[in-house]
């Protein structure tokens, strides 16, 4: 137990150090985010291959300062288009979902267990995740539950390791192409700034991913009341 507080308090320790030296340099350099996300799309077309390293990296360690995925998928589609950084963010995604797994086993669920104001309805998932692995798990990421907290109890039940990936693997293709392809509706290599970014919209494009997303909504809504035992 308190191996798992140690690891706790070093992450949220490294969380609060990034958080205050990001702060520090956008004040200290005058920076409005405009200027920051325009000079990010800059260097990543002009340094391909170490951004897409620095983009992997940062995409799997996120959970770690509670970042959320859906900011990185929209920026990747933007950024470079729908088809290539679909394919990464889609990796990058079972490797953030692994890399969350390991992280909540070593940290022991310090956090769930402050939070489980449901005990029978957190057994009947338990029980789901460990006699249906990948079902339960492809369902929960269909469902749209929080996907961090999803990896979150995965790790702390200790469910089957390979089926987890598995289930995670297919459950989030739909959601993954959704957000890239919003992205990609402000793909272009002539945009520099908000005015040319709101020039350049392909509506086709903005308007399929809107569509997608309604309909991945009402499916997740639909299988929530199917499966009502798989619910966070």
């Amino acid at each position: 137990m308190k191996y798992h507080k140690t690891v706790t308090s070093l992450s949220i320790l490294l969380w609060a150090l990034i958080i205050l030296a990001g702060i520090s340099v956008f004040f200290a350099y005058d920076l409005s985010i405009e200027t920051v996300i325009f000079w990010a799309k800059s260097f990543v077309e002009q340094n391909m291959i170490l951004w897409i390293t620095i983009f992997i990296i940062a995409y799997i360690v996120r959970p770690l300062f509670f970042i959320p995925a859906t900011p990185f998928d929209l920026f990747s589609g933007m950024v470079l288009g729908p088809w290539l950084w679909f394919l990464i963010s889609f990796v990058s995604t079972l490797f953030t979902s692994m890399f969350g797994y390991v992280v909540w086993v070593l940290t022991g669920g310090i956090f769930i267990k402050h939070k489980k104001k449901d005990k029978k309805r957190f057994e009947k998932l338990k029980k789901q995740l460990y006699e249906n692995t990948f079902f339960t798990t492809m369902m929960m990421r269909l469902m749209l539950l929080p996907y961090d907290l999803t990896n979150y109890i995965c790790g702390l039940l200790r469910i089957p390791f390979f089926r987890f990936v598995w289930g995670t693997m297919v459950g989030v293709l739909p959601t993954c192409f959704i957000f890239v392809s919003a992205g990609a509706a402000f793909y272009g290599k002539n945009i520099t700034s908000y005015q040319t970014l709101t020039e350049n919209i392909n509506y086709t494009t903005l308007i399929f991913s809107s569509v997608l997303l309604i309909w991945a909504s009402l499916f997740a809504r639909y299988l929530k009341k199917r499966y009502k035992e798989i619910s966070l």
